[in-house]
């Protein structure tokens, strides 16, 4: 009886240990699926934060970390994704400073962002490296003009020293030309009458035309006389509409700016050099006027002194030729002198003689 009553129970144990065990080990699979997906959340994410990062070390920085999950991988996600996009800019601005666009924008990170400073202060040197050169390109560049000007220039001196009026219009007319202006002229000293000193206009150009003026003006007069007077330059600019009631040697345009400048030798002003352009003249254009119009004057002094001394040696001449006509006529003088003298040593001979006829005819009568 005893046994009879174990079996039931022994089927219901036993029954519910193969429920139990299946129920075991259908817990046993869930728990494994569910952990590999589990595993899976966290493990992708950090692979692809590991590709990432091995793409990082080898400069490629065209990623972006993709994951939202609402935990701290997405945390981690948006931080890196941060990285990234600063070093993306950080690329974007060097590629734009190796173009030379040493204006690009650029924002540094934060105070401790070390990288960025390094990229702004990197881009603030060579900005000044590369005003630093196109300053000493620009320098290069006026000093090429401002000697090839003066060679220029000191041809023309030469090759018209003889000739006064040659030299006035080639000066002016190539002056105007190198410096890309509308008008020039040139006024010369005239000290022929001491009591009456002026500035001839010796040469003229306007719109690059021969201007064929004739002007003389005083010392003092107009803005050309000043100029000669001071020994100083005249700039005018923003000159009015009624320019021409302004005494200037030219005096028919109404410019933007006026440059007069003195050719000066030793204190002495030999001629007026006035510009005339509808742009302002600029300080190495005034230098270079300046110098060229020392070489200028040194020029008129000479071509000046040959012209005294010529005159001097013509008037040595006539009067060399004059004193050999009059000593020439003195001589003729003297000979007809002489040969009066003769004549008159000869008749008083023939009288002497005549006389002492007479006397001897006398006494032998009265002897």
């Amino acid at each position: 009886m005893v046994a009879s009553e174990m079996e039931p129970i022994q089927k219901q144990v036993n029954a519910s240990i193969i429920q139990n065990s299946f129920a075991g080990f259908i817990i046993m699979i869930v728990a494994i699926i569910l952990g590999y997906y589990i595993a899976s959340l966290f493990t992708k994410p950090i692979v692809e934060l590991k590709n990432i990062t091995e793409h990082l070390a080898k400069g490629d920085i065209n990623y972006k970390f993709n994951h939202e999950s609402k935990d701290e991988i997405e945390v981690i996600a948006i931080a890196f994704n941060k990285l990234l996009l600063a070093l993306n800019k950080t690329a974007e601005f060097s590629n734009e400073i190796g173009k030379g666009n040493y204006n690009h924008e650029y924002k540094i990170l934060s105070d401790k962002d070390t990288i960025g400073k390094s990229l702004l202060s990197m881009r603030d040197n060579l900005k000044i490296a590369q005003n630093n050169e196109e300053d000493r390109k620009e320098k290069e560049r006026l000093e090429n003009w401002a000697n090839q000007g003066i060679a220029k220039f000191g041809e023309i001196l030469r090759s018209d020293a003889n000739n006064m009026e040659n030299l006035a219009l080639n000066f002016i007319q190539n002056l105007v030309k190198y410096l890309d202006i509308v008008q020039g002229g040139l006024f010369v000293l005239n000290e022929e009458n001491p009591n009456e000193i002026v500035y001839e206009l010796k040469g003229a150009v306007a719109f690059d035309r021969k201007k064929k003026l004739q002007k003389n003006i005083a010392l003092g007069e107009g803005l050309v006389g000043r100029c000669a007077f001071e020994s100083l330059p005249i700039i005018l600019t923003d000159v009015p509409d009624n320019y021409i009631n302004i005494t200037s040697g030219l005096g028919d345009a109404n410019p933007t700016s006026i440059l007069l400048i003195p050719s000066v030798l030793n204190n002495k002003v030999y001629a007026v050099i006035e510009l005339v352009s509808f742009e302002n003249f600029n300080d190495f254009e005034i230098k270079f006027v300046i110098n060229i119009g020392e070489n200028l004057a040194s020029t008129i002094a000479n071509i000046k002194t040959n012209i005294q001394t010529q005159k001097l040696l013509e008037e040595t001449s006539f009067q060399r030729e004059e004193l050999s006509a009059k000593e020439e006529e003195m001589r003729q003088n003297l000979e007809e002198l002489q040969a009066t003298q003769e004549e008159m040593k000869r008749k008083e001979l023939e009288l002497t003689k005549l006389n002492e006829e007479l006397q001897s005819k006398l006494n032998a009568q009265n002897g």
